[in-house]
């Protein structure tokens, strides 16, 4: 057997805020919660698998060994649609599916704070189905993920995916344990409005972003590339 671990499910309240100021751990248990849980699981269960090192820590004196194995997501519904460089009204697409943890206040405080100097549009991703999200998807020009977490999420590489540039806080101790072709623009809460700004003024950085974006997906999250993955540490696995 092998134990999958997604974040809020073992993310250490004080823990988390050792290495990031910004992180809200509301959605997580109780720390003694979650310990017994590790404590239970690893009990029957020797390896663990979670998406990046963000999550790693909180794992890994539990278990003998744990993987990191990137989101996987299925390709075919997104077909990358790149901004195009002449656009007269940008649209920022945001998804607050948990406000707190994502950062909306201040993303979208942010946002009205320019649109005092600049003309685009800015809509939620709100009370509608993925499908419907992922059409949304191909007319936007930035999409804003989590600027608290200090990692992308699946969001973030469903944009990529689609071929835009994509907005979302990686910690500094974090950068070099992703692949360094990663296309995010950093932001966190006190510079955010500054990162929306500069990708409003460079429109041909938003088409270049984007197609490195759909690159990276393509090459790190498309399941025949996690799946692989994935069969050689079940293969591995004592039987």
């Amino acid at each position: 057997m092998i134990m999958h671990h997604w974040g809020n499910d073992v993310r250490f309240h004080e823990q988390a805020r050792e290495n990031n100021p910004y992180v809200y751990t509301g959605d997580s248990p109780a720390n003694e919660v979650m310990h017994d849980r590790l404590v239970q699981i690893s009990r029957y269960v020797d390896e663990a698998i979670v998406q990046d090192y963000e999550v790693y820590p909180y794992v890994e004196r539990y278990y003998k060994k744990v993987h990191v194995v990137p989101i996987a997501i299925d390709l075919e519904p997104f077909t990358p649609v790149f901004p195009k460089k002449d656009v007269r009204r940008p649209l920022i697409l945001h998804a607050p599916t948990n406000p707190d943890f994502k950062g909306t206040l201040v993303i979208e405080a942010a946002i009205k704070q320019l649109e005092k100097s600049y003309d685009f549009q800015y809509l939620r991703i709100e009370k509608m189905n993925h499908e419907e999200a992922v059409k949304l998807f191909s007319e936007a020009d930035i999409i804003v993920d989590q600027i608290r977490c200090g990692s992308h999420g699946l969001f973030s590489v469903e944009a990529m995916a689609c071929g835009k540039p994509v907005i979302a806080y990686i910690r500094d101790d974090l950068a070099l344990k992703f692949p360094p072709e990663l296309p995010i623009v950093n932001a966190n809460p006190d510079n955010v409005a500054d990162r929306i700004k500069f990708l409003l003024e460079n429109p041909e950085t938003r088409s270049e972003l984007g197609m490195r974006g759909r690159a990276y997906a393509e090459k790190y999250h498309d399941k025949k590339v996690v799946v692989d993955t994935l069969e050689r540490i079940y293969e591995q696995l004592p039987s």
